[in-house]
């Protein structure tokens, strides 16, 4: 088995996310390519090749648990999604992430989406499957420690992004029937959808 079949079999298994492939899988995969390298030129025997590698896969095993790749919702967060979990309004409230921002109401042409979260970890926009070109949002996600962490992303070529790293929404909070988040650039309230 070559190393790049050995590579992209972690990655399935890692549930080949799009942080999995920047953080650990390039950088892995060149990793191993250089030891490999390197042991040839050492004139290692074929046994410490096997060990070294077997310790980098263990290590890149590791990796993918630490990478923060999630997985569908489990008892806990499905408990603390529960309030999370139907469709949401705008209000029109927006801050900056600034700590002493205050809240204003933002005047727009075009008609902000109603959101939704399913039960199931589907994200919706306006009904309709809410990822952006940009890959800020996704059409599913998880809820984890008040993070909303967005999958399941749809690719534009021809779009040009603003290179932000947006990792997902945190949850501020949900009460009264209001969600207010952090999203990747503002925090913004929502009421729920009667």
């Amino acid at each position: 088995m070559s190393r790049e079949t050995i590579l992209l079999c972690l990655m399935w298994l890692c549930s080949f996310t799009k942080n999995f492939i920047f953080f650990v899988a390039i950088p892995t995969f060149l990793f191993v390519k250089a030891s490999l390298y390197w042991l040839n030129l050492l004139n290692f025997s074929f046994v410490m090749k096997l060990l070294s590698l077997s310790i980098v896969l263990v290590g890149m095993l590791v990796a993918c648990n630490s990478a923060g790749i999630v997985t569908p919702l489990d008892a806990n967060a499905q408990k603390n999604a529960s309030g999370l979990v139907g469709k949401w309004n705008p209000t029109y409230l927006q801050k900056s992430k600034d700590p002493n921002a205050q809240w204003t109401t933002i005047n727009t042409l075009v008609a902000l989406p109603t959101i939704e979260f399913t039960a199931d970890g589907k994200f919706l926009s306006d009904g309709k499957p809410g990822a952006d070109c940009c890959g800020f949002v996704g059409n599913s996600y998880t809820l984890k420690d008040n993070k909303i962490i967005f999958a399941d992303f749809k690719t534009c070529p021809e779009v040009s992004c603003i290179a932000v790293v947006c990792d997902g929404w945190k949850v501020e909070s949900i009460a009264n029937d209001t969600l207010t988040v952090e999203s990747c650039f503002s925090t913004n309230k929502y009421v729920r959808a009667k």
